[in-house]
This record gives C-alpha cells, sequence and structure tokens, in this order.
C-alpha cells in the first residue's frame, strides 16, 4: 500500500534535499539559482492534475 503525502511534506523534502546537495558542494549563487528553479518546476509539475497518473 502506498502512502500520501501532503504538498508540505514533499515541499519539505525536495527543499531540504536541494538544501544538502548546496550546502555539500559548496556551490555558487547561479547554481543555487539552478537548483531552486528545479525544485520548483518539480512542486509545480507534483501538484499540477495533469501530474497525477493512475495505474
Amino acid at each position: 500500500m502506498s502512502e500520501l503525502f501532503t504538498r508540505e511534506q514533499v515541499s519539505r523534502a525536495v527543499n531540504d534535499g536541494a538544501d544538502l546537495v548546496s550546502d555539500t558542494l559548496s556551490i555558487g549563487e547561479l547554481e543555487t539559482d539552478l537548483i531552486n528553479l528545479v525544485v520548483n518546476a518539480a512542486l509545480a509539475n507534483w501538484t499540477t492534475p495533469m501530474s497525477i497518473s493512475t495505474p
């Protein structure tokens, strides 16, 4: 049985992962901005009704 997650839980997990990558790699502002762009795109896709698939 699969678990359901709230948008807040998914957002927290994705953002925490992005922070971990940024902090671990000690990257610059441009790279951090690009990671944040990917985070925003992922969250936008996840909350779009078309992104919901049925088995």
